[in-house]
């Protein structure tokens, strides 16, 4: 029996080439390869400098003018209302005919009517089929992905490319013939995923975490 993980149309937002260029400007990454970081990457590593003209221009306290205290006055002398006495009592309308009675019978009955989306609201992003099986021969899990434009369309393998940063593209993530699927997948390659999962490990244990199978 075959058996493999698989997950429908996961939306893919943004092409890779938009977000590495907002992460280059964000700062991008320097590489720690001292002793103590093994090689690990600092994200945003440059922080931005704010423009100039993104300054908020705040007030200096000299421009600041302190007033004088003026006495409090009363609510009405301050509007120029008139006293409380001319205010009517609760006790006036006692026994007047005025309170509105909700009839049954008049009462009319409302209702909500649903109505389809409008299409012009509905973002249509590609979507991706995202299925992982076991590589027998590099005894790891494989990810494979299966793209569609927004039409739903099926994307060929240089758009699905797209998705993928250059520095992975045709070298860690190839187009290739799924062992359990027809036609041709992005795959991404499982060499390296041992000698990573094993650094992941190593770093959970100095830290005094036991990794268990389950997490």
């Amino acid at each position: 029996m075959i058996k493999f993980m698989y997950s429908l149309t996961v939306p893919c937002l943004r092409r890779a080439a938009s977000v590495e260029e907002e992460y280059e400007a964000a700062g991008g990454e320097i590489l720690l390869d001292d002793e103590d970081n093994d090689g690990w990457l600092a994200t945003h590593g440059r922080p931005k400098e704010p423009k100039p003209d993104e300054e908020e221009n705040l007030p200096s306290m000299e421009s600041l003018e302190i007033t004088e205290n003026k006495p409090i006055q009363s609510i009405s002398s301050y509007f120029g209302g008139e006293e409380d006495d001319d205010i009517p009592e609760m006790t006036e309308y006692e026994g007047q005919d005025n309170v509105i009675e909700a009839d049954p019978a008049t009462l009319q009955t409302t209702y909500l009517v649903a109505e389809e989306p409008d299409e012009e609201n509905i973002l249509r992003t590609r979507t991706y089929d995202v299925s992982i099986t076991y590589d027998k021969y590099y005894q790891t899990p494989r990810v494979w992905l299966t793209g569609y434009d927004e039409s739903r369309m099926l994307l060929q393998p240089e758009l699905v490319l797209e998705d993928v940063s250059q520095d992975h593209a045709r070298k860690t993530v190839t187009i290739e013939d799924h062992p359990h699927l027809p036609g041709k997948h992005a795959s991404v390659h499982p060499c390296k995923h041992g000698a990573v999962m094993k650094k992941i490990i190593d770093v959970l244990m100095s830290r005094g975490v036991e990794p268990e199978v389950d997490k």
